[in-house]
């Protein structure tokens, strides 16, 4: 039942156009896109909101910069750790027992 009546709903859709004629566009639409493309639209940015912008850049690029320092990203990692201390984990990497 549903397909019949989305079937007839579909025909009375396709069929409301019928006897419509198609719109012609204005005589000055393509002088007008063409003037539009040639017009040069500068947007010039304030001078506060350059310096605004250049700050912003500075202090996220410092963040970072400090963040990853923090984080020992600037260290040397092929140094090798040596400890004195015996560590279990050894044991459990050797045998393969991690649950016991």
């Amino acid at each position: 039942m549903k397909n019949i009546d989305s079937e007839k709903w579909m025909d009375d859709v396709l069929g409301s156009m019928e006897g419509s004629k198609t719109v012609a566009p204005s005589r000055d639409l393509f002088a007008n896109i063409q003037s539009r493309i040639e017009a040069r639209e500068v947007r010039v940015i304030p001078f506060p909101q350059r310096i605004m912008g250049i700050a912003a850049a500075v202090l996220l690029l410092s963040l970072n910069i400090f963040a990853m320092n923090a984080y020992g990203f600037f260290e040397n990692d092929s140094a090798a750790i040596v400890s004195n201390e015996s560590s279990e984990t050894t044991e459990l990497i050797s045998d393969f027992k991690i649950y016991e």
